[in-house]
């Protein structure tokens, strides 16, 4: 999750930063296990501060929208990217995200541990 450029919209560097701050103060003050981590494109042309959020599908939903986010991506047994307002139907499925990582083995490898950390230092993941 993220609480950069919401609404879709592109801001500036400071502005994100200032979402930043209020975003790490909500999950400390509301007790959400999380791990940071960066979070963009393919080809890495756009990534942001995101974080790996331990909570359920709803908390999730209520995050996103606090933070005025369209979609936010969900992990259980695969990753779906879900649409804020409708959590119905996963909006997409980006299935196994192992096989999304295919030449870069670093990038996979410390995926992998992130993903790791993540799972072992929070509740259900």
């Amino acid at each position: 999750m993220t609480a950069n450029n919401p609404n879709g919209m592109k801001r500036t560097a400071a502005f994100n930063h200032w979402l930043d701050c209020h975003f790490i103060s909500y999950l400390h003050l509301h007790g959400f296990a999380h791990h940071w981590v960066f979070a963009g494109s393919i080809d890495l042309n756009h990534y942001e501060f995101s974080a790996i959020v331990d909570c359920s599908l709803n908390e999730a939903q209520h995050i996103a929208r606090l933070f005025r986010q369209r979609a936010f991506y969900w992990h259980s047994r695969q990753c779906d990217l879900y649409d804020t307002n409708n959590l119905a139907l996963p909006y997409s499925c980006l299935g196994n995200i192992e096989q999304r990582w295919y030449n870069n083995t670093a990038a996979y490898d410390y995926m992998i541990k992130d993903y790791h950390y993540a799972r072992f230092t929070s509740r259900t993941l």
